[in-house]
């Protein structure tokens, strides 16, 4: 199977909604360890053809990066049934191979959500809340 080169976010969105298992490389043109990488993504894409393979250009399908909160590259994210499943970064050819098995596991490798809307900022912004709540009180309670 060849990759798949996607730079837009609707056609992103379209593909990995109509197959059911996409893996992405989140790269850059500049990035050392993402060009260190890509020939054993691209081998990994011949030897595995259950799972569609594609290729974002960080620079040209920044949108798409923005949505899924990349911030290093290269980045992986493993998408099942158009749903993030997994994901992890860095040039790391094991971790790679390990996420061409993930689509057969019920459970993710990692299980938590690194998206920036995630449930982890939820529980920040509650905590942050509350602390402001009682610096509040204090605050009331001095001056009375």
């Amino acid at each position: 199977m060849s990759v798949e080169h996607i730079n837009s976010l609707s056609s992103f969105n379209k593909f990995i909604s109509t197959h059911s298992n996409v893996l992405v490389d989140f790269f850059a043109t500049w990035c050392g360890p993402c060009k260190m990488i890509a020939p054993y993504f691209e081998e990994l894409a011949r030897t595995n053809p259950s799972i569609k393979f594609v290729k974002v250009d960080v620079d040209q399908g920044a949108d798409i990066a923005q949505r899924y909160g990349v911030r290093s590259m290269p980045t992986f994210i493993l998408f099942k049934n158009g749903q993030e499943y997994d994901r992890f970064s860095g040039a790391n050819r094991a971790k790679l191979q390990e996420f061409c098995q993930s689509p057969t596991r019920s459970v993710p490798i990692n299980k938590i959500s690194h998206r920036p809307n995630s449930n982890s900022s939820l529980t920040m912004t509650l905590v942050m809340l509350v602390l402001i709540f009682i610096g509040f009180l204090i605050i009331k309670k001095v001056i009375n």
